[in-house]
C-alpha cells in the first residue's frame, strides 16, 4: 500500500517504523513500512532536514513529521468532525451562541488554518485520516 492510497475516512496506528492502516471497519487495509518521524533520525540528517524545515517556516511540527525510505516528508492530520456534526443537527445562531467563542473551537479553528498553511508547503505532504493511539 502507499502512502497517498490513505483516505481521510482511513484509521491509522502509528508505530515506531510503520503505519497499519485500517479501514471503517478497524480492519487491516495495509502497511506502510520505512516511514519514521524526523526525530529518530541520525543527528546529520536532522540537521540538513531542520535547515529545510526551517527555510519553509515548518520546523515547530518536527515531532509530527515523518520521513519515508525515499526521503519524501509526510505531516498526519488527524481529521475531526466533532464541530461538523454539531452544525450538521443546529442552525448557524444556535451554534454561534453555544460554539462561537469558545475556546475549544478557536484552537480547532487555528489549527485547521495552520494544516491549511501546511498543505501549501511542497516538500510536506499532509495525509488525513483518523489517527489511532
Amino acid at each position: 500500500m502507499k502512502i497517498t492510497d490513505i483516505k481521510p475516512t482511513d484509521n491509522i496506528k502509528i508505530s515506531r517504523n510503520s503505519w497499519t492502516v485500517k479501514g471503517e471497519n478497524l480492519k487491516t487495509k495495509g502497511v506502510i513500512r520505512n516511514i519514521t518521524n524526523i526525530m529518530q533520525l541520525p543527528p546529520r540528517r536532522l540537521f540538513d532536514l531542520h535547515t529545510q524545515l526551517k527555510k519553509h517556516e515548518i520546523e515547530k511540527y518536527r515531532g509530527n513529521i515523518y520521513i519515508n525510505s525515499d526521503g519524501d516528508l509526510f505531516y498526519p492530520h488527524h481529521v475531526s468532525n466533532f464541530y461538523e456534526k454539531i452544525k450538521e443537527n443546529m442552525d448557524e445562531e444556535t451554534f454561534n451562541e453555544l460554539w462561537g467563542e469558545s475556546e475549544s473551537y478557536k484552537k480547532h479553528l487555528a489549527h485547521e488554518e495552520e494544516v491549511d498553511r501546511l498543505r501549501a508547503c511542497p516538500i510536506l505532504t499532509v495525509i488525513d485520516c483518523y489517527i489511532l493511539k
